[in-house]
């Protein structure tokens, strides 16, 4: 949800040389819904070559409905820990209303070691600290609301790609049957399970790594 891009690094150290890869990073300061940040990401796709798109938490829905325009140099979807609609439907009556400091509470070391659980380690905590706090916190209350009232479920069945949904173990955000409903809209999906908490990819990036590696040599897409 932060949109800046960093904390894609531990992920992105794991792939190594692997895969080549470009990390869009929104601008810090837009409180754009998905409507606009989608457009911001469609014109930063490759414009050339194939590739394959990866959608993490809030993220998810753009790649979602990036994925069912059916571009023809995209050849797959990964999405990691997140959702088509409203994850989180008894929060959504209160989206309006969502004080700031429960907001800036979530960057506090003491959230986030709570958040990772015994996924935890300093490196971690202070690498989500850093982006949390990089972004303007009306930044994240927008994007927040915008995810309570997102619906791209029409898109997701319309997706032609395979698609590989990275599943947490002990995702705190997203509940068990978003994926179940993720595989029941769209049957060929393929959910991995991973050993981790929501940031699957700062806190677990090896086993992250190794799921996306075997997607991408399936799709011959690998070095």
């Amino acid at each position: 949800m932060d949109g800046t891009g960093d904390l894609f690094d531990p992920l992105l150290k794991e792939l190594g040389d692997r895969l080549a890869f470009n990390v869009i990073r929104y601008p810090v300061n837009s409180r754009d819904g998905y409507s606009k940040l989608t457009e911001f990401v469609r014109l930063k796709l490759p414009s050339e070559g194939k590739f394959i798109l990866l959608g993490e938490s809030f993220s998810g829905p753009i790649a979602v409905t990036l994925a069912a325009e059916l571009n023809p140099r995209l050849v797959g979807l990964i999405l990691c820990c997140t959702f088509v609609s409203n994850p989180q439907p008894s929060i959504g009556v209160f989206q309006q209303i969502l004080p700031l400091w429960v907001i800036e509470l979530s960057s506090t070391k003491i959230m986030i070691r709570s958040m990772l659980g015994r996924f935890s380690n300093k490196a971690v905590c202070e690498l989500i600290q850093k982006a949390i706090k990089s972004v303007p916190t009306k930044t994240f209350k927008s994007r927040m609301i915008a995810a309570m009232s997102v619906n791209v479920e029409n898109e997701l069945v319309a997706t032609n790609v395979p698609i590989l949904y990275l599943k947490a173990s002990n995702d705190w955000f997203i509940p068990k049957s978003v994926p179940v409903r993720i595989k029941r809209l769209k049957t060929t999906v393929r959910i991995a399970n991973i050993d981790g908490p929501h940031f699957l990819l700062q806190a677990n990036p090896r086993g992250a790594a190794a799921e996306i590696l075997d997607f991408a040599s399936a799709l011959q897409f690998t070095k």
